[in-house]
């Protein structure tokens, strides 16, 4: 198949392949694929990668996890793919790279990096390209997993380091495919040291005195209230208005402060999100999660001690937030 990169596939395009995915697959398959969607949307935002790619790699990932086995070898073995013992008695791990193959003939899909994503998010590889490193995560952190081994520090790894994330997604299966007295897949060692010498390549020391910071202030002495004023530097920087904060330490284990901004269309708010985003990365303070980015209408940005919330004037009228936490110390910036 052709793999010379598209044009990013419209809204109205993916709206089609969603359809379709909800009469081929089943319901929890079809949940973790949007799921899965979402996430390598967020984590593609965050890594400053193609978002519309790594959305449209996360949708289609599982789209042959329905095959049986032997519909799936026979499909590997026509397109040329090598068979080994252990594949041909596994067979289902051959879905991704099956679904790879298939793309272009399926949904008309002919883009390199977004086969790549599907072929490899089962059984990554060392080389594989940063997009596919984003799917293989997505697809196990995506917000269904809600007893995946590890998921929270998986998640906080994913939005900081992609090759310690893998490293550790690794771990854990090998862990819990241990566990359940099955077989692990044979190549899940050497894969995983493979992308835990890469890391130890990446550790090299700080130089003295200094780590990652944005205004002078050093990532090991950050505190809530430093963090929240940076926020709320960034925020106002791109227009955001009606900026207020509200000291949470003491009324919920949720977080220190919320950060409340109002924007006054999406273009904003996601403007407002990407300048935040950008920033505190570069400082060393990536958000570990982020919600509600595509529709714009009310964003959150997950800091861990602070959590930003962006909206649309009517949005946050709607929710309001500071009736909600009416107990909360307020200040007005």
């Amino acid at each position: 198949m052709s793999v010379e990169k598209k044009k990013p596939v419209c809204e109205s395009e993916i709206e089609k392949i969603r359809q379709r995915l909800r009469q081929q697959l089943q319901p929890h398959r079809y949940l973790h694929s949007l799921g899965t969607a979402g996430e390598a949307e967020a984590l593609a935002r965050h890594w400053r990668l193609d978002e519309n790619r790594a959305y449209l790699a996360g949708l289609l990932h599982d789209f042959t996890k329905n095959y049986s086995g032997e519909e799936l070898l026979r499909l590997a073995r026509a397109q040329g793919l090598a068979i080994d013992d252990w594949t041909a008695a596994h067979p289902g791990i051959l879905h991704g790279p099956v679904a790879a193959l298939l793309l272009s003939d399926e949904w008309g899909i002919e883009d390199k990096e977004v086969a790549e994503a599907i072929r490899w998010h089962t059984v990554p590889q060392p080389d594989m390209c940063e997009l596919a490193k984003v799917v293989y995560l997505a697809d196990k952190i995506e917000p269904s997993r809600k007893t995946w081994p590890g998921l929270e520090r998986l998640r906080r790894l994913a939005y900081s380091d992609l090759d310690a994330a893998i490293a550790a997604a690794l771990a854990e299966i090998a862990d819990y495919v241990t566990a359940k007295g099955q077989e692990i897949c044979p190549w899940t060692e050497e894969i995983g040291r493979a992308y835990r010498n890469k890391v130890q390549k990446q550790d090299e020391p700080a130089p003295a005195g200094g780590s990652s910071h944005y205004g002078g202030l050093p990532m090991k002495e950050i505190t809530a209230e430093a963090l929240l004023n940076q926020c709320v530097e960034l925020a106002t920087a791109k227009k955001a208005h009606d900026v207020v904060s509200l000291k949470l330490a003491g009324l919920t284990l949720i977080c220190d402060y919320f950060l409340l901004a109002s924007a006054s269309n999406t273009r904003q708010t996601q403007s407002i999100c990407d300048h935040i985003g950008i920033e505190m990365k570069k400082a060393g303070y990536p958000p570990l999660h982020i919600e509600g980015y595509r529709e714009g209408r009310w964003i959150l940005m997950d800091f861990g001690m602070v959590v930003v919330h962006i909206f649309l004037d009517d949005e946050r009228e709607y929710y309001n937030l500071e009736r909600l936490w009416g107990d909360a110390e307020r200040n007005n910036y």
